[in-house]
C-alpha cells in the first residue's frame, strides 16, 4: 500500500498527554494530534498503544505512516465499476425500448427498470468503499445498502405477485390443501396484508384480522385474481421504510454519522478506517435489513417449484443466492486475512457485487438477451410444452402431464393479459391449450360437443374435464368482459359458457368431481346473458327458472354460503321478474340468515365479479315497494346506504352500481334527488376515476353523465354551465348518451330502462331550454329512446313484462307523448331506425357446432343435424353414462333454444345428486 508520511510533532504536547495517562485521569476519550488533523481514540485503547512502547516519548517524536489504496488500484477499480454502471445503463434503454415485448410486458418492464437502476446505483456507490475524508464514511452505508434492500424487496415482490396469481389455477386438479407449505402461506397472508393498505388500515382500526385472513383464503383459491401495479409499488415502499429511516437517520443525526478513524496496525503504521460513534449496531442493523428481503425471496423460492419455467424466476433466485453464498464463502475470510488495503477494498466490492450482480443476469438479461439476438419467438403454448403426443382413449391421466400444465399455463398468462388490455393474446392461448385435447384424427367429419368429439369427450379424466371447464369459463369472462363492445363478443361469450356446460353434461369423468363449485360461475354467466335477451327462452322463462332451481339446489348441496347466498340472489331476482314479489323475499330472507358481508362480500366478488348477495337487499327494496309496503322499502334503503355500501369494495364500481341504482329509482320519487347525486358521485364516479382513471372501462360507465345530469336537473342544481354542457352534449350526436343494447337489457329487468332515463333527461331538458331547434332536437331524441324502451317493456300483445321498470317509464313515455304531439313530433316505430340494434351482436349461434342444431320430436329423437354414425356414437355414450343430455334445440330465428338444454341440466343434476348422497 501507498504510506503517507506524518511529520513528527512537538515532544511537549506529548508530555502533557503523558503526565495525564500516568495519573489515570477518568477521561473518556483523548484527542491525539497527528500533524495538523485530529483523531478521536478511546482511552483504553491510547493505555494499551502506549504502554506497548518502551519509550514513549520518543516513539511520539517519530514519523507515523498512513496506509492508503494505491493509485493504480483506484483507477482500475473506477474503470471496473463504470464498466458495470455501463451495462446497466444500456439494459434499462433496452427495456425501454423493448417495453412493448410480451416478455417485459409480462414481466412488469417498469418494475425491471427500477430494479436494474437500483443495481446501477449501488454499484456506482462502491467508490465510496475507498475512505478518503468523512463525506465518503457518511454517504457510504446509505449509498449502498439502500439500494441493495430495495432491489432485495423489488425481487421478493415480483415473486409474491407471481405466486399469488399462478396458484389458484396451478391447484386446479389438486385435492385438498398442502399443509406442508404451512409457513409459506403465512407468509404470503403477511404480504397480502401489507400490499392493500386500505384493508391494512381498516384491519388495524377495525382489529378484523381473524376474518380478514378467512377471506384471504377464498381470494387466493379464486381464479378471478388480479394484484394491479399499484398494489406491487406499494408493499414495496412499505418493506423498504425500515432501511429508509434508518439511513435517513445515519446521514442527519450526527451520533450516528459514520466518521474516518485510524486503525491502528503497529506502534508506528495505521490505516483510516470509517466508524460510528456510538458502535458498529448502526451497519449490523442495516446489513441486516438489506439481508431480511433476499432471505425471504429465498424462502418463498424454495417453495415455488410449481411454477412453469417461463415465468418461474424461483429458480432465477436460487441461484444468485448460490452465487452470492459462495462469493462470500471465498472473500469473507479472505478480507479479515488481508494484509493490504487494496485487497481489502475489493473482496469487500466482491461481496456486494455478489448480491446485486447475479439477480439482474438471471432474470433481466436472460428476457433482453433474445430480444438482442433476435431469437425471440411467439409465446405458444403448443411450442412451450408440447403437444399431446401419444394418447389413449380411456387411459386417466395423473394432473401432471403436459397438457395439464399447458393448461395452467394458458389460464396464467391468459390473466395477465387481461390486465394489460392484451385480450386477442389470451384469447389465442386458450385456444392453444383447448387444442391440447383435440387428438381425434376424424374431428372434422364428426359432430361435436362443446368443440371437442364424442369420443374426445368420453376420454376426458377428471382433471382433463376441470382444466377445460375452466379453459371455456376463462374464454366466456375475456370475451364477455373484454369484447363486448364488438359484434362477435357477447356471441363468443356465450358459446363458451354453453360448451361448458354441455361438455361438463357429456363427460362420462363429470360423475368424478368431488368439488362440483366449477360449474357455479357457468350458472351465474348464463343468468347474465338472459337478462342480457343474448338467450331465447318462452315466456314462462322456464330455461332461467331451471337454472336457478338447479343453481341453488347445487350450492346447497356444496354448503359454502358464498355459493348459496349468490344462487338464492339470483332466485329471488327472477321471482320478482315474474311479479312474485312475495316468493322473492321469502328468497330474500333465506339470504339473509346466511349472509355476513364481512366475510362473504369479497369471496363473492372474487367468484362472481359482483356481490350479488348484496345487491339483493337494495332490489329488495323495490319488492316491497311493489307490494305497498313503502315503510319497509324506505327502511331497507337507509340500510344498505348506512350499513352495507361502506362495506363493500371501493374498487367493484360495477358492484356499486348496480347496489345504488335500486336506492335511486326508489328515493328519486321521494324529493331526494340531491342527496342521491352525491351518494351515486361519491360511491360511483369517485370511486371509478380514482381506481381506474379518464381511460379506465367498466360496464356501466354509459349512465355515469345522463344520472348525474338527470338527478342535477331534477334537484334543481344551479350549476348552469354544467346543464348547459349537458344540452350541447345530448343534440351534438344522436348517438351521445344512448346506452348500449345489453346494458339496457340488464337495467331494465333490474328496475329501471337506462333508455327512459336518457329520455327522461331530454324530456327536462326540452322544458329549460330555450333555444327552439336544441329543443325539438332534444324531444326527437326523447321520443326515440322511449319508443325503443316501451317495445322492450312490452311483448307483442302489449302486456307489460317487466312491472318495476314499467312504473318509471309509463308516466315518461306519456308525457313525452303528449309533448311530441304539441310540436307535431310523431312516434312510431320507424323514428327509432338510426337506434336501431346491432342484430350482429345477439347471440344467433349461426356457427355452432351441430349439437346446437339438433331439433328433435315428441319423442325426443334428433331429427336434424344427425347421421347413423352420430346416433351410434350417442347411443354408445349413453350407455356409458345415462344421466347424459341429448342436446339443443335451436328455434327458426336462430336463437338459442333452452328447452332440451335445461331438461337434460335437471336430468343430470337429479341423477349426480343421488350418487353423492
Amino acid at each position: 500500500p501507498r504510506l503517507r508520511r506524518r511529520q513528527p510533532t512537538t515532544s511537549s504536547a506529548w508530555l502533557g498527554l503523558t503526565f495525564l495517562v500516568k495519573n489515570c485521569m477518568p477521561l473518556n476519550a483523548l484527542v491525539v494530534g497527528l500533524g495538523e488533523e485530529t483523531r478521536t481514540r478511546p482511552i483504553d485503547r491510547f493505555i494499551h498503544d502506549t504502554l506497548m512502547k518502551d519509550d514513549f516519548t520518543r516513539s511520539l517524536e517519530a514519523n507515523v505512516l498512513i496506509a492508503s489504496n494505491s493509485r493504480a488500484f483506484q483507477i482500475a477499480f473506477a474503470v471496473l465499476l463504470g464498466i458495470i454502471v455501463l451495462f446497466r445503463v444500456i439494459l434499462v434503454s433496452s427495456i425501454v425500448y423493448y417495453r412493448k415485448e410480451t416478455v417485459l410486458q409480462l414481466g412488469q418492464y417498469s418494475v425491471l427498470a427500477v430494479f436494474v437502476l437500483a443495481g446501477a446505483f449501488c454499484i456506482g456507490s462502491c467508490c465510496l468503499l475507498i475512505p478518503v475524508n468523512d463525506t465518503f464514511c457518511v454517504l457510504r452505508e446509505p449509498f449502498i445498502l439502500t439500494p441493495l434492500t430495495l432491489m432485495g424487496n423489488i425481487l421478493l415482490g415480483r415473486l409474491w405477485r407471481i405466486s399469488l396469481v399462478m396458484s389458484p389455477v396451478l391447484t386446479i386438479g389438486k385435492q385438498g390443501d398442502d399443509q406442508s407449505d404451512y409457513l409459506q402461506t403465512k407468509v404470503m397472508d403477511f404480504l397480502t396484508f401489507l400490499s392493500d393498505y386500505e384493508m391494512m388500515l381498516e384491519d388495524i382500526i377495525k382489529c378484523r384480522w381473524k376474518w380478514r385472513d378467512a377471506a384471504r383464503k377464498q381470494k387466493r383459491s379464486s381464479i378471478r385474481q388480479k394484484i394491479p401495479l399499484q398494489q406491487l409499488l406499494w408493499l414495496i415502499f412499505l418493506l423498504q421504510l425500515p432501511q429508509l429511516v434508518l439511513q435517513a437517520c445515519n446521514l442527519g443525526l450526527p451520533s450516528l454519522q459514520s466518521t474516518q478513524e485510524l486503525h491502528w496496525l503497529s506502534t508506528e503504521t495505521a490505516q483510516p478506517v470509517c466508524r460510528h460513534s456510538m458502535g458498529p449496531w448502526p451497519s449490523w442493523v442495516g446489513i441486516v435489513l438489506c439481508v431480511i428481503p433476499h432471505l425471504g425471496t429465498l424462502f418463498l423460492s424454495l417453495h415455488t417449484d410449481h411454477l412453469p419455467s417461463i415465468f418461474n424466476e424461483a429458480d432465477a433466485c436460487r441461484h444468485s443466492c448460490k452465487i452470492f453464498f459462495l462469493i462470500l464463502c471465498v472473500a469473507g475470510p479472505a478480507y479479515f486475512l488481508a494484509d493490504t488495503l487494496d485487497a481489502q477494498t475489493y473482496l469487500l466490492a466482491c461481496m456486494i457485487f455478489g448480491i446485486a450482480l447475479p439477480p439482474c443476469w438471471f432474470i433481466v438479461v436472460s428476457k433482453i438477451w433474445p430480444l438482442w439476438t433476435g431469437t425471440s419467438s411467439k409465446l405458444n403454448i403448443k411450442h412451450i410444452l408440447g403437444k399431446r403426443g401419444s394418447f389413449v382413449p380411456g387411459i386417466e391421466l395423473d394432473g401432471n402431464d403436459d397438457h395439464c400444465k399447458s393448461a395452467s399455463l394458458a389460464l396464467t398468462i391468459g390473466k395477465m393479459y387481461e390486465e394489460m388490455g392484451m385480450v386477442q393474446k389470451s384469447i389465442v392461448l386458450f385456444d392453444d391449450a383447448l387444442a391440447l385435447w383435440k387428438w381425434d384424427p376424424n374431428r372434422d367429419e364428426k359432430d361435436l360437443v362443446g368443440g371437442f368429439t364424442v369420443n374426445e369427450v368420453n376420454a376426458f379424466s377428471e382433471k382433463d374435464l376441470e382444466f377445460i371447464i375452466n379453459l371455456k369459463i376463462a374464454q366466456g369472462r375475456v370475451n364477455g368482459t373484454f369484447n363486448s363492445s364488438q359484434n362477435t363478443g357477447q356471441k363468443n361469450a356465450a358459446q363458451a359458457w354453453l360448451d361448458a356446460l354441455e361438455i361438463y353434461e357429456r363427460a362420462p369423468a363429470s360423475i368424478k368431481m368431488t368439488d362440483r363449485s366449477i360449474i357455479f360461475p357457468i350458472f351465474s354467466g348464463l343468468f347474465v346473458f338472459l337478462k342480457g335477451d343474448k338467450i331465447d327462452q318462452d315466456k314462462e322463462c322456464n330455461f332461467e327458472q331451471n337454472l336457478v332451481r338447479k343453481f341453488v339446489h347445487e350450492t346447497e348441496l356444496h354448503g359454502d354460503p358464498v355459493h348459496y347466498t349468490r344462487a338464492l340472489a339470483m332466485q329471488a331476482e327472477t321471482k320478482a321478474r315474474l311479479g312474485k314479489y312475495q316468493e322473492a323475499l321469502g328468497s330474500f330472507e333465506k339470504l339473509k340468515a346466511s349472509y355476513i358481508p364481512e366475510e362473504h362480500s369479497e369471496a363473492i366478488s372474487s367468484a362472481y365479479g359482483t356481490d350479488r348477495s348484496a345487491q339483493c337487499y337494495s332490489q329488495s327494496a323495490l319488492w316491497y315497494h311493489m307490494l305497498g309496503n313503502e315503510t319497509e322499502a324506505l327502511r331497507m334503503c337507509e340500510y344498505v346506504i348506512d350499513e352495507l355500501l361502506p362495506k363493500m369494495d371501493p374498487k367493484n364500481v360495477l358492484n356499486s352500481c348496480e347496489m345504488i341504482l335500486p336506492i335511486i329509482r326508489i328515493l328519486k320519487n321521494h324529493g331526494q334527488e340531491k342527496r342521491m347525486r352525491e351518494l351515486f358521485d361519491e360511491h360511483v364516479v369517485q370511486n371509478f376515476q380514482k381506481h381506474f382513471g379518464k381511460d379506465g372501462v367498466t360496464p356501466c360507465l354509459p349512465i355515469f353523465r345522463p344520472l348525474l345530469l338527470l338527478l342535477d336537473v331534477c334537484s334543481d342544481s344551479q350549476e348552469r354551465p354544467s346543464l348547459l354542457d349537458g344540452v350541447e352534449w345530448l343534440v351534438s350526436d344522436e348517438e351521445n348518451g344512448v346506452p348500449p343494447v345489453f346494458l339496457d337489457s340488464v337495467y331494465t329487468k333490474l328496475c329501471w330502462s337506462p333508455n327512459d332515463l336518457v329520455a327522461e333527461l331530454c324530456l327536462r331538458f326540452a322544458k329549460t331550454v330555450s333555444n327552439q331547434r336544441d329543443k325539438v332536437t332534444l324531444l326527437e331524441k326523447a321520443a326515440k329512446l322511449s319508443m325503443k324502451a316501451d317495445r322492450k317493456m312490452k311483448d307483442i300483445e302489449g302486456n307489460v313484462k317487466f312491472e318495476i321498470a314499467n312504473e318509471m317509464h309509463e308516466p315518461i313515455f306519456n308525457e313525452i307523448k303528449q309533448m311530441t304531439e304539441t310540436f307535431g313530433i310523431e312516434m312510431h316505430n320507424g323514428s327509432i331506425s338510426s337506434f336501431s340494434e346491432n342484430s350482429s351482436a345477439n347471440i344467433d349461434l349461426h356457427n355452432l357446432p351441430n349439437s346446437y342444431l339438433r331439433h328433435r320430436t315428441s319423442s325426443g329423437r334428433s331429427t336434424k343435424g344427425s347421421t347413423s354414425s352420430r346416433s351410434d356414437s350417442l347411443e354408445n355414450t349413453k350407455e356409458r353414462s345415462p344421466h347424459l343430455s341429448s342436446g339443443f334445440l335451436r328455434s327458426n330465428s336462430g336463437r338459442l333454444s333452452s328447452g332440451a338444454l335445461m331438461e337434460s341440466v335437471n336430468e343430470v343434476g337429479e341423477s349426480k345428486h343421488d350418487d353423492h348422497s
